[in-house]
């Protein structure tokens, strides 16, 4: 006989209790609404600063509704487990009510696992729509990696859709408890009412195993195809290969550029960066500018090669029998040669062995720190007047910064298609005082082809033929115009903060 609905917290064999409907609700209400601000983000105008800051606003409560969740599902999944679990409404339906265990292990996993990995994720990475209070920013023991990052992304992706099906099954599932079969499963998650069989089973100690390992074997699939699968990337590479292949490519002669007209020289720099712009090693290993070789090689790669020199200098200073209409292009060598002689590139006195190019921003009142991967500097420095000057290129397209990567280097930022590269060229002073080791370099700094003054105080210490150096300042975006249309610092702060450390060794 079933007896009439009595307030309790915990479960029966024919009901829920207070405390597993109530976790049952707020999860679900917790997942719909983290899910329903993600659709709607899709809704929303990107065009505008106001549309940007609304879409990361929602972004940040979608994040933290999140990891909310994933504490009320971890709470509500103990609490199942510990709680007898009601006894079948029809036990003779036992395809019903396997499918119906495994959807909610499924559900259980979801719950879990799409949130965790969304945190996850955002530990790996930095910038765009911060978690709110209380809520850390990263979980421990999670490093900033792109590839750990890649794969939390893939699996929250594919954990979301996972969860939809196990949510729509289970919707449907209850609709047809309520309709067809109307029996009072139902009323069991919503008043606690209770709900079985005239005559209960015998009570069951062993939990159904089945279930939960056919819902953990689908689990593993899950992290198998995101981890071992086809990359959704947009066919890149991996960051392992693709620097492997960068340096390959940077290391081999280019026979295009060779036989590229001069003429055509003033358009190199329009060109789209690649990744390829400044190969780090090859610059350290020359001394000089990447760019000579990947931006500007254009303007100087009709110049011969010592090699080539010899003949050529040979065929225009005695007569011999080649044809008259054969003389021009060797005049042109020679006479691209002799420019490029006269006005060699800078190669300074101090070789950079590593070093390290940061920068920091604050968006929606958190800090984001990125770093530029490939920079070469040029330095010349006399110890004896400490004295010298430096000329630093940058390799745009080397910026790393979080989540924002892309959005940084789109035209509204640093537009590195259009323009790959920022320099730094200034004169180095010492500083007034009795530390020896302080610095400053006051010059100029280009970014998007606008050029600003800037000054970058540092302290250099020099033993031996070793050098190390560090320094910081700090600049206005507004001034390079970059971040034109962010004019509010309640979305990305105007100012940028710089930092540089490296070690040379003398020449």
């Amino acid at each position: 006989m079933i007896t009439a609905p009595q307030p309790t917290f915990t479960n029966t064999r024919t009901r829920f209790g207070l405390v597993a409907r109530v976790l049952h609700w707020l999860t679900a209400l917790l997942i719909l609404t983290a899910i329903g601000l993600a659709l709607y983000t899709e809704l929303l105008p990107r065009g505008t600063e106001e549309g940007r800051a609304q879409l990361m606003q929602i972004f940040s409560w979608h994040k933290t509704l999140g990891v909310t969740a994933f504490f009320t599902a971890l709470i509500r999944i103990v609490w199942a487990i510990s709680q007898p679990h009601p006894v079948e409404i029809h036990p003779e339906r036992h395809l019903e009510n396997f499918t119906a265990k495994l959807m909610h292990w499924m559900l259980y996993g979801a719950m879990l696992i799409m949130p965790l990995s969304g945190w996850i994720y955002h530990s790996t990475t930095s910038g765009f729509a911060p978690i709110l209070w209380p809520f850390p920013q990263a979980l421990p023991f999670v490093p900033q990696s792109e590839s750990v990052g890649h794969i939390a992304e893939g699996i929250h992706k594919l954990s979301a859709k996972v969860l939809y099906v196990a949510i729509g099954l289970h919707v449907l599932g209850a609709l047809k408890h309520v309709f067809m079969d109307k029996d009072g499963t139902l009323g069991r998650m919503t008043s606690g009412a209770p709900a079985g069989p005239a005559i209960l089973p015998p009570e069951n100690t062993e939990r159904h195993i089945l279930a939960p390992v056919l819902a953990l074997v689908i689990w593993l699939g899950v992290f198998g195809f995101v981890t071992f699968g086809p990359d959704p990337r947009d066919g890149r590479m991996p960051p392992e290969q693709s620097t492997e292949q960068s340096t390959e490519q940077s290391t081999e002669p280019s026979t295009e550029q060779s036989q590229a007209p001069s003429e055509d020289a003033s358009e190199a720099p329009q060109a789209p960066a690649t990744p390829e712009i400044m190969d780090k090693e090859n610059s350290l290993a020359t001394g000089e500018p990447a760019q000579d070789t990947a931006v500007e090689a254009p303007a100087t790669s009709s110049a011969a090669t010592p090699t080539e020199a010899a003949p050529t200098d040979a065929t225009t200073d005695a007569p011999t029998d080649t044809p008259a209409e054969d003389a021009a292009p060797a005049d042109t060598n020679a006479s691209a040669q002799t420019e490029a002689a006269q006005d060699p590139a800078p190669t300074g006195n101090w070789m950079m062995e590593t070093g390290t190019l940061s920068l920091e921003i604050t968006q929606m009142g958190s800090s984001v720190t990125g770093s530029f991967a490939s920079f070469a500097p040029v330095i010349t420095y006399d110890e004896a007047t400490r004295t010298g000057d430096v000329i630093v290129t940058v390799d745009i397209g080397s910026l790393t910064l979080g989540s924002v990567t892309k959005e940084a280097l789109e035209s509204d930022f640093f537009n590195e298609s259009a323009f790959p590269q920022a320099i730094f060229q200034a004169a180095i002073t010492p500083v007034e005082g009795t530390d020896t080791a302080q610095h400053v370099a006051v010059g100029t700094l280009t970014v998007k082809g606008t050029e600003q003054p800037l000054t970058l105080p540092f302290t250099l210490t020099i033993e031996g033929d070793k050098a190390v150096m560090s320094g910081s300042t700090s600049l206005n975006r507004r001034d390079y115009n970059v971040g034109e249309s962010y004019e509010h610092e309640a979305t990305v702060a105007h100012n940028v903060d710089l930092s540089i450390d490296l070690q040379a060794t003398r020449k």
